[in-house]
Order: C-alpha cells, then structure tokens, then sequence
C-alpha cells in the first residue's frame, strides 16, 4: 500500500514531530515540567484539561510559543522556531481537517517539519522526514536542487484559442517568483485594465538552500493535448540577490499550433528554470483551457472575449454573399427606400427561406459553443442561435448596417445602427442597450429569424417588443464588429486538413495544367457562369418535396437525412480534385473511356510523362492514340502516381472488407453551379471500378463486376432541393448498347439548362476517387418502401424520438417464458440441440431467437458470438425458419460461414451475398449446388429423437445429485448442512451443539440418498452424457437436411412453372438477370433453397428489394459499428431481429469517400453516429449478455477490460501460467502482457516534412523498426508458413509505414500472403481491428515526449470522448500474448491534464503491463468463503502438497490448484511447485451454473485445452465418506507422495507480515501473555509514580504507540518473500510484534481505591493508563481498564469496579474514538495505521483488534499476494498473521470481522485508485 501525499503529512506532523519535540520540550523545561508549571504556561490559551499531555503535538506547540505579559516566549528557543511552530501548527490544523496536499504543498509541510527538528537538534527526525520527502508522489513528487525552493506565482487569460491570434490579442502574463523566508512583496494583480485573469501558484517545493546567481527563466503557454506551445516563449534573467521578481508581458499567440487543436482541452503555464552550472527546474502550473478553430467561450472582458468572437463574423464568405444578394432582391422586391430596418428583414427573410433547424446553446461561460461557418450552416440547416447570429452579422456588415453581437447569459442578439451610420460604436452592453430603447439601434432576435415572420425589433407587436427590451437588462458583453477590425480582429480564413492532416488556411483547387479548350466546356449557346453568378431559381427558396397520401414519421425523415449527405461535404456534390485522380483523358472521349470499361476491358493507368508546366503542349492526338491501346495518363507523375493509386486501392479494398460496399468510382462529366454562392463541381455520371496493381508501379480499372455505369442521384436530389429543376435527363439518360450514351446525355442535360436560364457549366472530365454512393440505395428505400420497412416491429418501435424515454418493445413473439427471464424452452434441451459446444448464456440467446422473438445479445469480447449466431442460424433453420445474417465486415461473415461449412455440415445451404465479389455466375453457382442437395434417409430424424430422449434420462439423474446437494429443504441443503457442521468444529464448540450438527447432516445425506453416493457411477453417468451428446451432434445435420429440404421441395412444387424458369435461368452458361433481378423475381424460391442469406447493410440494398419480407429472421453482428439508418432497411427485409453486438467497442466509423477531405473545419471534433445496438439497448429492447470468454488463453490479456468495461461479469477461465514465476514472457510463443521500452523513439509530428523530406509525419520510425524487428523473429520462428502475429498501432500513418518496412525486410510476396492467410498476419491501426484476433499481438504506442519532455494527450482518437472503446477493441485481440512497445514511461503520460477516459485507461494498462499484475474482476470480498473448501485444501496440505484455493480473477474459480514440491515438468528439470492439476468441486458456483454443459463438461474441457495436465474432480459426498481415499488420489495425480499425513502434522510458521520475514524459533510471536518479548523497555517509568509526564526514551521500545503506527520506511531485513513486499518509500514498514505492557510490580490498590476522591491518585492512575496506551493503543476501553486494574492488584474487574475507574479517567486523559478504543492522542488516531502480529494470541477476542487495524491487516495481504487470490486464502493468510495458534476461519467472530475488513480495504482501495 502505499501512502498518499496526506498521509505522509500525516506521518511527519503528527508521528515523527511529537516524539522528538516532547524530549526537546522536558530539557527545556526541566524541573519546572510539572502539572502546575504547565498550567500556568497554557493558561489562557484554550480549553486544559486537569494533567496536560505533554505527548499532544499541539498541547507542545501551546507550551513552547506561551508569551508572558511583556510579549516575550516563556520558554527560551532557537532563533526562527517560534515561527516555525506556528507554521507547523498551521499544517497540523489543516491537515486534521481534511485539507488537499498536492506535492508542494506536502514538500512545503515536511520541509517545516524538517526544519523545526533541524531547530530542537533531531537529526534522526529530519532523516525519516527526509524519506517522506522522497515518497512524495510515489516518489516522483519531491523536489531535490536548490531551484526547487523558487516559488512560482503566474496571472493570465483563462482561456485561448486559434480566433484570439487570428484577432491579434495577445494574452498578458505576469509572474512573480521568490525565495523562500525572503518573498514578501505585492500580489500579482487580479486584473488588467478591468480583465479577470486566472491565478496558479506553485509553492517553493525543496529543502535545500535556496538558488543563488542569476538565473534564466522561460515562460510559455503549452495544450496538453498535442504538447504545442500556444505562445512565443518569454525570457528572463533573475539576479537572486533580489529575492522578488515580478513582471508582466503580452505573449503573442502561435496562430500555425493553435490551428492543430481538434478539440477543447486543458493547456498549462510551463515555467522553466535554469541555474549557471546547467541545473534545471520546471513548473508546471494548470488551470487554462485552449480552444479548437471554430469554439468560443465568454472568458475575459470585450478586448478578449469580445475580439475573439468577432472573428468569426465572416462577410466575405460565399454563402453570406449569397444570402446578402437575395436579401438585396428581397428588399428591391418589397419597394421603398432599402433602409437598414428593411435590410435587416429581408436579411431575416432570406435566412427564414432557408428552414433552418435550431439546436440548444450557452450558457456562454460554462462550456465552450461550435461557431459554425455560413456554408455549413446552410448546408447542413441546423445551428445554435450563436451560429445564426454570427451568419446575420455577416450579412448585415455586407449590408453597411454596423452590427453589433449583443449577449445576455443565455442567448445572443443582433443589433444594427438605424440611424446615423457614422455615429460612434457603444461602448459598452449598457450603452448598447440604451441605443437600442431610444431607438438609434434596432435589434433582430435570431431565434425568430429563423422560424417567425418577424425578427425585427420594431416589427415586434407589443407585448413582444416589451419581453425583447426587458432582455436588454441582462446584456453581458456587446460586440461592435466593425469597431473591432481596426483593433486587429479580421475575419477567420477558412480552413481545410491537409494530406499530411494538418490544418492550414484552405487553398483554392490546384490547376491540373491542361489546356483550356480541352477542359471546360460550356453549355451550348450560354455564356460561362460568371464567378459571381447567382441564377434566379437559386435566390429562391428550395422546391417542396413531392405529396404522398401519407407522409414520413419524423424518424424516418431523420434517417433519409443522415443517409444522404446532401451539403458540399460529399465528394458527390462537391467534388475536390485533392481527393481524385484526374484521367488525361480528350474531352471528345469520355464517351469511348465510358464504353471500354462497361464492357468490362482493363484500362491502365498511365503516370503523366510531361508533369503539370509541360501538359499544354501534349496533343489531343497522342492522348487519343493512346485511349486506343486501353491505357490513359492521369495528372500524377512518378512515385506519387504509385503511391495515391496504391493508397487508394488499398482504401477501397478496406471499405469492400469493412462495409461490403465498393467505394471506388469513375466519374464522367461534371456539373458546375454554385450553392449558397460558393462554386462546386458534382460528377455527373458514376462507374464502379476495381484498381488492380498490374506491375509494381502500374494500376489498371476494370469495371466492378456487380456494377454498371448510373447517374449521381445524390447531385439530382439536391440539385432539385436548390434550384427546383428536375435534370430528368440525367436521371433517365440515354442509352447503348455499352451503357450510358455520354455525349448524347451531357448535351441534353446542357440544353435543359440553357431553357431554365441557368449559367451552370457542364465539363467533360474523368475524375477516379472513392465516393460514398452505397448509401443512396438505403436512403431510396426509405424513400420509396418505409411503409414496409417501419412495419417490421421493431423497426415501429424505434421510431420513438430518441430522445424520449420510450417504452420496453412489445414483442409480437410474447416475452421470454419462465421465471427468472429464462426461455420456455429447457436450457439444456437448447444446448444438446446445437452442433457446436455452448455454454448456458448462448443457449438463451438461441432459444429466444429461434422463438422468434427479438432481441439485443450483448457479447464482449471472447465470449464466442459467432458460435453462438452459428448455433443460432443452425436452430433457426432447424425449426423451419429462414435467416439474413448481416454484418459490415466480410470476416466476420467468413467466421461464421465456416463453422456452418466445417463444423456444422451445412454450407451448401448459405448464399453469401456480402459483397460484389460474389459474382452472379458464383450466385448462380451456389443455386445449382444447393438444389443439388439431396435428403437424407428417413432415420435421421428418428435417430436424433432417440439419441434426445437417451440425454434427457441421464441429465434427469445428474439433475437428483444437483438436487440432493444444493435443494434446501428445511431450510438446508446437504451442502449448507456440511458447512454448518465444519462450522462448529472448528469454532471449537460445545460437544452438544457438534453432535446437533452431524445428527442434521447425517439426516440431510440419509434423505437425499447421498449417503449411498457412488463416484464411480457418478463419473460413468457423466462419461456416458458426454458421449451420447457427442453422437447426437453428428446426427443433428442429417436430420437438419432433410427438414429443410422437405420445405424446399414443397416450395419449389407450390411455385409451378417459376421453379422451370429459375432453372433454367441457372443452368444458363450466361444468365440473363443479374443478381438484383434474379432475387426481385425469384426471391421466394431462392430463400427455399438457400435459407440462411449472408449480406452486408449495402448488400441488402443492392441486391433485395424493400418492398417484401425475405425472412423471418435478421441477425446482426459486430452491431455496434452499425449505424441506425444502415440497419433498418436490413430489418425491414424480416420479421424478428437479433443485435448481437457490445456497446463498449467501437462505434461506427466513417466509410472512406463518405466526407471530402480538407474543406471547412467546424473544429467540434468528430461527433460519432449512434449504432442500432446503442439504440436497441435504449429503446428498451430485451437483451442478453454473453458472459463466459474464452479467447484468452492467459486471463491477464482480458483482466484489465473485464474490470474496467464490463463490471468484472465476464468468467475467465485460469491458465497454470497464472501461477507461474514469470508473469509474462515477450518472445516468440511467450504470453501475457509485456511493455518494451523504445529508447530512442522519437514521434514525427505534423511539420515533420519541413526541412526533412525523408520523414513520414505522424510516425515514429525507430518503434516503428523494432515491431518490425520483432515480426521478423516471429517469421524466422515460423519458416513453413505465417505466425499468428497482429499488428496494432495508434494511427494510419504508423501502420502504413510499418506495412511497408515489413515488405521490405520479408518480401512483398510473402507479406501478401501472410496478410491473407487465415489467423496470418494482421497490419491495422485502432479504428479497423474489431472482429479480429492473433495469437499474439504487438502494439506500437506511436507517440513520444516532445522536445520538453511532455507526451502529447492527444493519441489520435483515443484522446476523444468514446477513445475507451477503441482501447479496449485493441486490447482484447490476443489469445495469448501482447507486446507493447512504447517510447515513453507510464508515469510520463500526465493522465490528470486529460478529461478523457481512453488516455487515463491506457496509463493504466501501461502500468499493469509494466508491473505485470492483472487486477481480479470483482472484489476478492465478492467471493463467499467455502469452509468444505478450505477443509479439503488443508487435508491436503498436511499431505505435503502445496495448495492455492479459488484460483482466477474472475468469479469462476478453480476451487483448487496442487502441485508437488519437487515435482518437476518431463524433459525440462525440476519445477518444485509448478502447478500441475486443477481440482473442480461441487460447492455454490458449480450450482449457480446454468446447464450441466456448464457445470460438468465446458469448464474441464477448456481447462484441459488450456495446458494443466490433470484436471480432477471431487464430489462433496466422495470426500465426506472417505477424505482419505481423496487425498491419496490428488496426491498421485500431483505427483507427490503421503509422505506427511494428517497424523504427523507439520510445524506450522506464521505468516510474514509486510516486508518482514517470518519470525521462526525464539523469534516467534509469543503466544502467552507472559511471554512479551522486551517486556522491561515497555514498562511504565518511574515518573509515573509522581504523576508526571515520563520523558520518551532513546530506543524504539519507547515510542509512543509505536506498535499501532507506520514506522518511517527501512529497508527490508532479509530476501523478499512471496508475502513480502519489497520496502518502498511510499510502502509502510513492516508491522510489529504485539507488545504487551507490564508493569514494574504491583502499585499500592489504595491508590485506585481512593482515586474518585484524591487528585493525586487520580493523576498517577491517569499516568498509568497513558503508559499502557504508549505501548498497546489502539485498545478498547476496556481492555484498558483491566490492565489498569491488574497494575494495582486487582487479579480480576468487577462491573462496577470498571465502571469506577471508567469514572476516574474520564473522557479527556486521553483521545476515545467512536469504536470505543483509546489513542495516546487524537493526533495518533489520525495516522495511517498498521496491525500487530499475533494480536489475537494477546486479546480476548479479534473484537479487541481496532477494526483500522483489521483493515490494514487486509490491505497488507492483499498487497503481498496475487490478484487472483481468493478470499479464503486472504483471510488464511491474515489469520496467521494475527496467530501463531492454529487456528480455524470458523472460530467465532473471525472470519466476520475479517470479511468486514476486506470489503473496506477493497473500498478504500478503489479510491486510492480513482484518484491516482
């Protein structure tokens, strides 16, 4: 355990200080130390009690700074200890009453402790505070040079951001620092010119002499996030002999660092400082918050807050030049003069057309609000009352009406000069708001302004014009835009990602060098569009949609939007030529380039010979010769040709992988037009392609063979939404015999055009890129079919407003049946059923789905969810129904399908539809092979019945024995009897009450037949259930067959003539109908002949029509990177649905092509789609938790998730290397957790190019070649084939380049086939390794320390809100092994400067992997104790072997694990105590089990499969009737002999505590109380005879209460054990032996006789009673008044007796907390406390023990011994450190004292750890 910064105050203050200050104290008083003297002294100074306590820290501190009248001390000191006392006595105070101690303020506490010893001449005080010092922090927190004695004071700017250095305000800083003694002098000022700064302090933090010299001192501004410096540094130079220096200086911002901010964060004061002989010191002072690009926050006065918002009022921006043209036409429109009130009307007029969705915003200080640019806020029609406002501002500026931004708390206005528009700014909201009233200022509310006709201040009626001028008197900050231009505050650029992801001011489209008369072309007869252009229809408002009979549910509306992405941030709608390959192609051939790859003909790709300057010069002629050889050049040249289209390909296949949909397409012809007056270019007509690498540099495209050339509807439907034309020549083009007629087309579309006035242009360009068009068909089946698709039940339900809290799903199917949620159907009739093992959970899951009903299926990581839906498809099929399995990821699908083709027998009867890479010749082919199939013999089924109505007899047997030991009848149950009884026993009571108990427990075994229990027969029943249950899987697939194909051919008879025509339409070399029309027309009869249909959310929409039901089940897996609106069409298709999935991985992702790369930045971070399992687990869908794992195969890999995400519920199954010596082994074959610290590693960050054209940014290429390395070892490991090995890292970047160096190092032939080989090789960054698993997994951390020595927090999307799921996807990949690699330290990662939780999880992962601990599930305390357990475990340690019980993390256990000393594995030497056999018993767990698959069979067959080389059973009964039949049994399968039996018990140590060794021989705790080993050093002292106060001794005997408080750290007296911990400076000590106090004789009983009268007695039994508590406190009261009695002859203590010396002592001779034991002092109760070895051979009983001891006792134990630990053996454990009898856990009152112990030291545990 390790003590927290408090505690060491704690321990320096008021354990090490008293001692040493009481000596100091009685030489300085010397005779005069008597009561009387005392009391003179403290007179006047507080409340006194009768006999001072001179041992009280405070009671010394009162004595020694008494002054008597002439002000003078009484008591003579030492120069400066009367000050320092009064500091000390400060930090007591605070530090009693609960005050926070960060590390300086700890440093600054044990430095005046330090210093006050140093003062009175202890010097062996001022070396344990100096250890203190050091554990400060853990040992990080303590200061060691003379620098760390500056304090460092620092005021500034709470908050900044990219908009404060785009207006050219500069935050004030000012500093003061200060020697220690010396720094009096002016506090640094509040404010500056009427500005609220933030104030952070640093105090001095060392004990050494302070600086001297000059020193240089550097102050900058850095965020957390990415470890930037957000301002220019500033340098200083402070001559020391000043003791002060203070100054203040405006910082300019660093506007390129503050632009890489993604997010709101946290940023620090970094305060360096240097000494002449090169000794640094630096300070890091939290407290600022920093701002991404487009976020504001109300921090500071007008000239900050005021002048960063003002920035974001952007009137050169397209879209406000829009909006401000159709508000001039607007107010032409309406006639008069254009005033500005009716320029502000028709402002809001334009904005109102524009149906603007409002969202929630403010309050302004409490959170940061996104400022959105006009372009997007238009686009998107949704924003804050802030984003419209500053929209407004914009228009108004362009307008020439002086706005100015007015807000209050909760809102913002607009207001504009009316008059006068010369006239002078307000300066002020209060000016501003008397402008307004009298009428010079008219103001617009802009929640009006988007939804009201009137917005117009004085358009308002009445009483709406009074409730708008009441606002005004909240006004907070007012905002003259125009005022704030001269002072710097220009508008924001518009920003956009580079390819190097770094954001930068947005460049205008690059120029792609081709000649001009071969690029553009505009529509026939029509001028170009003029760069300022607005056609008439665009001015308008967008054209309504189409009336339906009956419209759209609001969700459904929601869902189409979100489909289809209709602003400029589609690549289809705005094309960007950064994220395209242009094809050279001559305008004249687009047409032929459209026909060559429609009829499926490679067309390579060229790399351009001449280079952009030159491309002019190339002939029309030469690009046309060369379209005839099916080749065309495109606009890159060389390498970066090779490396976009190698990335692109790359991008697509990822996509194809990840999403069952091709991205990859070939536009033809594009549109130019503007939207909201910003000019975009939309591709007209799309062709999906495939990009194939032809050579090492070449690609080539070849038409997507599921595919054909279509228009961009998404550019139709939007065009139609901006203009109101419908370009129906485009949506039905014209025709040939290739595909799209392109020429024919584009010139009608050019014609239309040209009749509706438009100046658009169409080009005719060729661009190659990856575009998200997939979602188009999901968003047309909403559109056309979403009556069918919300009538699916679920699908009804989910139309609930998300937001609202919607009632539980009402399922059509009925509810799950029978008590406890559990299915109708018998769990164990389930799980025989299947044809793959499944444990209980996955047999409820089956059982429901199977059922028809619908539900959500929780599945975390390892918990085998493709077994169970393989098991579900299996029974579903089995049971007549018909299933769609739909997931993303095609491995996912392939998981599946292959255990239905291996393991389950029915391939032929899967259509795998996942992608386009099912062929329609492969589609056509799986219908001919599944029509194929033939039934099987008319036996089958007969068979299988059979085989069922065998298992149901012998589960019904095995079912008696469960009954007859767990039923409780009575009360009891044989098992809870047998406890009892062993309870009794070893309580060691009454022979009565023993004999009462075996009498009930023999009557429980006679009754249930127990009694007669035979294991023989018992292990033959089992054995002939499993068999039996194995011959019934091998008959399930037969009997499946023939049921499905009996449907199937009744089907195909009912369908008649169809039946005829799909065959043939199958049997055809060339069918007739692609997939799409083969399904639509034949659909019925495809699903009767492949009933199970494998598809992806894209595949669904491709391929079947959303006017009918499919099946009657749909499945989805990995379903929480489904999003809602990809789901519901797949949904619609069935009649039941199952999500199976696990909310705590990760979110659906962003599919490439799907968003423009670059473009504007809104700088909200990226905000992640809700999947359909977050919304199914929302909308109150029943749901189920998978719960066993069994992908790891070392329980270490899965621990930390299972504790951190899922509540410590998954059971994991213990491996023997659980148990072994090594944690961890990091080589090839190895296993665990291992962290490789990556010297030398150094992260690339975004400028990384400049000046070094060799590094790739974001990576970091020195970790980079040590993973490389390491897979190397792994090939050469394996040379027949590839390892199971993954790869991991923490961006894209990394993962490419570690892609690459492995492809240099292995060959890039064998790394493909690695990468394709199953369970090969795997190359993924965070966001794509969900679904997979390696057997070993190396990680690549990626990011370093920066030049300062700080890790940037910002881990790419780890350092997001939801970065916790991707951590956790990461770290449950590998079966058995994980290697980190890691340039930087744990404790280097600042986890307290970060908000999010996926950061301060990977800090914690770091340190287990580096500790190598793996921490349990649940609370060891979680766990009853088993006393038959615990029986059977010491019989068979008295047998000689060594026993650990209850072994595992998790709440499955091996009950126990032997091994034989000696023992050792063949082949390999001797192991002394490997572990080698795991016994299973029949106790509450094994009952709690759901199925005897659970209980009897998956438990010992994934034990076995998981290396121990026996695993036994021991039956409750067996072991009753012959325990030693038993034992030699275990013996022999440990490997050892009876050489120790029960009869020749074996000498008994007890146990270590600490970091101590056990005490052996004459060192042994003593177990009489006459036996206390030194007893004369602890006996009380003469003096307190005379009723004085004795002085302590020199010796450690004499310390006050040393026995019940930590010791300052020492190092450890002998070889660490496996119960001791080595020593630490932040470790407490080892505990003590429990000493006895013993007086020196008897005194006189007249004494205590006469005590209640005589106050001289009463003083020497008040000194007795505090002696007894130097040496045994804490003590009950009591127990103290016993041996108070004992003292003076009283050999026992009456009641009344106790109750008169209870009289005697009072409440106030001493501290008597609430538990009613006594402390020395009060002080002493608040020290961190330790236990006392063979406290419980002292006492009467463990209720004599301070339960703060107990706990500590716990906390101790828990600390020395594994993790996986039970309970049992904790409380063994401590009971041995508490006795060195033997004594038994069910002695009375031990084991519950002890289990309330363990539950508080988990408790307090947990705390220590939440707040590390």
């Amino acid at each position: 355990m390790k003590l927290s910064n408090r505690d060491l105050v704690l321990r320096g203050l008021l354990g090490v200080l008293p001692t040493h200050l009481e000596r100091y104290l009685r030489a300085a008083l010397g005779e005069r130390c008597t009561p009387e003297r005392l009391r003179l002294l403290l007179a006047g100074s507080g409340g006194l009690s009768d006999l001072p306590d001179l041992a009280d820290l405070s009671i010394q501190i009162r004595v020694l700074t008494a002054r008597g009248a002439d002000g003078r001390y009484r008591v003579a000191l030492p120069p400066g200890l009367g000050s320092k006392l009064h500091e000390v006595r400060r930090f007591r105070n605070e530090v009693v009453h609960g005050g926070a101690f960060d590390a300086d303020k700890t440093l600054a506490a044990l430095v005046a402790v330090g210093e006050t010893l140093r003062l009175i001449g202890a010097e062996a005080g001022r070396a344990e505070v100096r250890e203190l010092i050091d554990a400060i922090d853990s040992g990080r927190g303590a200061g060691r040079t003379p620098l760390d004695a500056v304090g460092v004071e620092v005021a500034c700017e709470p908050v900044v951001s990219y908009a404060h250095a785009v207006a050219g305000v500069a935050p004030e800083v000012s500093v003061r620092l200060s020697l220690p003694g010396r720094g009096a002098g002016p506090d640094l000022p509040a404010s500056v010119d009427g500005r609220q700064r933030l104030s952070l302090a640093s105090g001095s933090r060392g004990g050494q002499e302070p600086p001297s010299g000059v020193l240089e001192v550097m102050i900058t501004l850095i965020e957390d996030d990415g470890g930037r410096e957000i301002t220019e540094p500033w340098h200083l130079a402070w001559d020391t002999s000043h003791p002060v220096l203070t100054g203040t200086r405006a910082l300019a911002l660093d506007r390129e660092n503050l632009l890489q901010v993604s997010q709101p964060g946290s940023a620090h004061v970094r305060v360096e400082l240097r000494a002449a002989d090169g000794t640094q010191s630096v300070r890091r002072l939290p407290g600022l918050t920093v701002l991404p690009p487009r976020q504001w926050r109300l921090a500071g006065a007008e000239d900050w807050a005021g002048a960063a918002l003002a920035t974001f009022v952007q009137p050169g921006q397209a879209a406000v030049e829009a909006l401000t043209d159709e508000a001039l036409g607007i107010a032409k429109h309406d006639g008069g003069s254009a005033g500005p009130d009716v320029l502000a009307a028709a402002a809001c007029t334009a904005l109102r057309r524009r149906r603007i969705d409002r969202e929630d915003a403010g309050p302004w200080r409490s959170a940061p609000s996104l400022v959105r640019t006009a372009a997007e806020l238009l686009d998107s029609r949704r924003g804050t009352v802030l984003d419209v406002a500053v929209l407004l501002a914009g228009v108004l500026v362009r307008l020439g009406t002086a706005p100015v931004l007015l807000l209050t708390p909760e809102t913002i206005l607009v207001g504009y000069r009316r008059r006068g528009r010369e006239g002078r700014a307000p300066a002020s909201p209060q000016e501003a708001a008397d402008l307004i009233r009298r009428g010079v200022m008219g103001m617009i509310d802009p929640r009006l302004a988007v939804g009201a006709a009137v917005a117009v201040l004085h358009g308002l009626p009445g009483r709406a014009r009074g409730v708008a001028l009441e606002a005004l008197s909240d006004l907070t900050l007012a905002v003259p835009v125009g005022a704030a231009r001269p002072g710097g505050a220009v508008p924001q650029p518009l920003l956009e990602r580079n390819e190097d992801d770094v954001v930068a001011p947005a460049r205008p489209e690059p120029p792609d060098g081709e000649p001009e008369h071969l690029g553009d072309e505009p529509a026939a007869g029509s001028p170009a569009a003029a760069p300022d252009a607005v056609g008439p229809s665009e001015s308008s408002e967008p054209a309504p949609p189409a009336v339906e009979d009956l419209p759209a549910p609001p969700a459904v509306e929601e869902w189409k939007r979100s489909l289809l992405d209709l602003s400029r941030r589609n690549p289809l709608i705005s094309l960007s030529a950064r994220d395209t390959v242009k094809l050279w192609v001559p305008p004249d051939l687009i047409g032929r380039l459209e026909d060559l790859v429609n009829d499926r003909i490679f067309v390579t790709l060229r790399p351009d010979p001449y280079g952009a300057p030159n491309r002019a010069s190339a002939s029309a002629e030469e690009r046309a010769e060369l379209l005839t050889k099916k080749e065309t050049y495109v606009n890159l040249s060389g390498n970066e040709c090779t490396q976009r289209l190698r990335a692109m390909a790359a991008s697509a296949r990822t996509a194809l992988a990840e999403t069952g949909a091709n991205n990859l397409y070939l536009t033809i012809g594009s549109l130019v037009w503007r939207i909201d007056g910003v000019e975009v270019h939309s591709p007209l007509i799309l062709i999906p392609v495939n990009l194939e690498q032809a050579d090492e540099k070449t690609y080539r495209i070849i038409l997507d063979e599921a595919g054909a050339s279509t228009p961009n509807h998404s550019l139709l439907t939007r065009f139609k939404a901006s203009t109101g034309i419908d370009l129906v020549d485009l949506r039905e083009p014209v025709r040939d015999e290739h595909g799209i007629d392109v020429r024919a087309t584009l010139e009608r579309v050019r014609r239309r055009l040209r009749r509706a006035g438009r100046r658009d242009t169409v080009k005719r360009t060729v661009h190659l890129g990856l575009f998200g068009y997939s979602t188009y068909r999901m968003w047309q089946d909403l559109e056309k079919d979403w009556r069918t698709i919300v009538s699916n039940p679920l699908v009804g339900h989910l139309l609930e407003a998300p937001n609202e809290t919607p009632a539980a799903f009402l399922d059509p199917a009925g509810p799950a049946g029978g008590a406890d949620d559990e299915p109708a159907e018998d769990v164990d009739e389930v799980v025989e059923s299947l044809p793959l093992v499944a444990d209980s959970d996955q047999a409820r899951v089956v059982a429901d789905a199977a059922a028809g009903r619908s539900l959500v299926v929780e599945g975390p990581p390892g918990t085998g969810k493709s077994q169970t839906v393989a098991n579900l498809i299996f029974r579903a099929l089995a049971q007549g129904r018909t299933v769609m399995f739909v997931a993303e990821k095609a491995t996912t699908l392939d998981v599946v399908a292959r255990r239905l083709r291996e393991e389950a027998g029915i391939g032929d009867l899967l259509l795998n539809l996942h992608d386009n890479g099912m062929k329609p010749a492969e589609v056509r082919e799986a219908l001919r092979r599944a029509l194929e199939l033939r039934a099987p013999g008319p036996d089958a089924a007969a068979e299988a019945d059979g085989l069922r109505e065998r298992l149901a007899r012998l589960r019904g047997r095995l079912g008696e024995y469960r009954e007859g030991l767990h039923d409780p009848r009575d009360g009891f149950s044989y098992y809870r009897a047998c406890q009892a009884l062993i309870q009794v026993r070893d309580a060691e009571s009454e022979k009565g009450e023993v004999e009462r108990a075996r009498s009930a427990f023999e009557a429980r075994a006679r009754e249930t037949g127990l009694k007669a229990f035979d294991p023989a027969v018992h292990a033959r029943l089992l054995a002939d259930y499993r068999a039996t249950l194995g011959r019934l899987r091998e008959a399930l697939t037969p009997e499946l067959l023939g049921s499905v194909l009996a449907r199937r051919d009744r089907i195909l008879r009912e369908a008649g003539p169809r039946t005829e025509e799909l065959r043939r339409e199958l049997n055809r070399r060339r069918g007739t109908l692609n997939v799409r029309e083969l399904i639509s027309s034949y659909w019925d009869l495809v699903v009767a002949i492949t009933p199970c249909l494998l598809v992806s959310p894209d595949s669904v929409a491709r391929f079947f029509p959303a006017d009918r039901r499919y099946v009657d089940v749909v499945v989805f897996d990995e379903a929480s990177q489904i999003t809602v609106t990809g789901a519901v069409g797949a949904m619609g298709r069935g009649r039941s649905v199952v999500v199976v999935g696990d909310p705590r991985q990760m979110p659906p992702a962003t599919a490439p092509g799907t968003t423009r790369g670059g473009g504007d930045l809104e700088g909200a971070g990226r905000r992640e789609s809700g999947s359909i399992l977050d919304r199914c687990l929302a909308g109150g869908v029943p749901s189920r938790r998978l719960t066993w794992h069994y992908r790891s195969r070392v329980e270490s890999l899965i621990a930390f998730s299972n504790r951190h995400y899922y509540d410590g519920r998954l059971l994991t199954f213990p491996s023997p290397l659980t148990l072994a010596a090594r944690p961890s082994d990091d080589g090839p074959g190895g296993y665990g957790i291992c962290l490789r610290r990556v010297e030398g590693g150094a992260y690339q960050g975004e400028r990384a190019r400049a000046g070094r054209p060799g590094v790739r940014p974001s990576t970091n290429p020195v970790e980079a070649h040590q993973v490389v390395g390491e897979v190397v070892r792994r090939f050469e490991a394996h040379p027949e084939g590839a390892p199971s090995v993954g790869v991991i890292t923490f961006n894209a970047r990394q993962r490419d380049l570690i892609e690459e160096l492995l492809r240099k190092e292995l060959g890039s032939e064998r790394v493909t086939a690695a990468l394709e080989a199953s369970d090969g090789l795997l190359v993924r960054n965070l966001d794509n390794a969900q679904g997979e698993e390696r057997d070993a997994i190396l990680f690549s951390l990626t990011f370093s320390a920066n030049e300062r020595g700080d890790v940037p927090l910002g881990f790419g999307l780890l350092g997001h809100a939801g970065g916790e799921r991707r951590l956790n996807v990461a770290i449950t990949r590998a079966r058995c092994q994980i290697v980190l690699f890691s340039s930087f330290d744990p404790e280097d990662l600042h986890v307290e400067r970060s908000a999010h939780q996926g950061v301060k999880d990977l800090r914690a992962y770091l340190e287990q992997a580096r500790s190598g601990d793996a921490p349990r599930a649940l609370p060891a305390s979680h766990s009853a104790v088993d006393l038959h357990r615990n029986e059977v475990a010491e019989r068979l340690r008295e047998a000689g072997l060594e026993v650990s019980v209850g072994v595992g993390h998790s709440s499955f256990e091996i009950d126990l694990v032997l091994a034989a000393p000696g023992a050792g594995e063949p082949g390999r030497g001797a192991q002394p105590g490997r572990p080698r056999v795991a016994v299973l018993l029949d106790g509450p767990g094994w009952d709690r089990r759901g199925s005897v698959m659970d209980r009897d069979l998956l438990p010992f067959d994934v034990l076995k499969s998981m290396g121990w080389e026996r695993v036994e059973r021991v039956w409750t009964p067996e072991w009753v009737a012959d325990p030693d039949a038993v034992v030699a049994r275990l013996v022999e399968a440990a490997g050892g002999t009876l050489s120790a039996r029960a009869d020749q018990p074996q000498p008994e140590v007890p146990e270590a505590g600490g970091g101590g060794q056990a005490p052996s021989g004459d060192e042994a705790t003593p177990s009489g109380p006459g036996a206390v080993a030194d007893v004369d050093a602890a006996a009380a002292p003469a003096s307190a005879r005379e009723g004085l106060p004795a002085a302590p001794a020199d010796g450690p005997a004499a310390a006050p209460a040393a026995p019940a408080v930590l010791d300052v750290p020492s190092a450890p007296a002998g070889p660490s054990t496996p119960d001791s911990a080595p020593d630490s400076p932040a470790a407490p000590a080892a505990p003590t032996d429990y000493r006895e106090w013993r007086p020196e004789g008897t005194h006189p009983r007249d004494v205590l006789d006469r005590a209640e009268k005589d106050p001289g007695a009463k003083a020497q039994v008040i000194e007795v009673a505090r002696a007894i508590c130097d040496v045994e406190s804490p003590l009950t009261r009591h127990r103290l008044i016993v041996k108070v009695c004992r003292t003076f002859g009283l050999s026992r203590t009456a009641k009344s007796r106790e109750e008169r010396v209870r009289r005697v002592l009072g409440e106030t001779f001493a501290y008597i907390d609430a538990d009613d034991f006594v402390w020395r002092t009060y002080d002493a109760s608040l020290l961190p406390v330790s236990y006392r070895r063979g406290a419980l051979d002292h006492v009467d009983a463990i209720e004599e023990i301070h339960p703060r001891e107990l706990v500590a006792l716990m906390a101790d134990v828990r600390a020395t011994h594994p993790e996986w630990t039970s309970s049992d053996e904790l409380y063994q454990k401590a009971l041995k450190r508490l006795s060195a009898k033997r004594r038994k856990l069910g002695a009375r009152g031990i084991l519950p004292a002890l289990e309330t112990a363990l539950k508080e030291a988990e408790r307090e545990g947990a705390e220590r750890e939440g707040a590390e």
